[in-house]
């Protein structure tokens, strides 16, 4: 969950990248309120690297939550 804003998306993938993972899909969208979430598959190889991934988008400008979600 993140404050909308221009180029979020854009750090949010930076962010990601910088830690080598494979990104299979990437989607944003704003919500109610100025808020976007953003939903990511990834090619993540271990529990430190996802946790890695999460710090690192939770340091992104107007992102105030990141947490793993089971796939459906």
């Amino acid at each position: 969950k993140a404050r909308d804003r221009d180029k979020l998306l854009s750090d949010m993938l930076l962010a990601i990248s910088e830690e080598r993972v494979i990104i299979n899909e990437a989607n944003a969208k704003a919500v109610e309120g100025g808020w976007a979430q953003g939903y990511f598959l990834l090619g993540i190889s271990s529990a430190d690297q996802l946790q890695k991934v999460l710090k690192k988008l939770e340091r992104v400008q107007g992102v105030v939550s990141a947490r793993r979600i089971e796939p459906r």
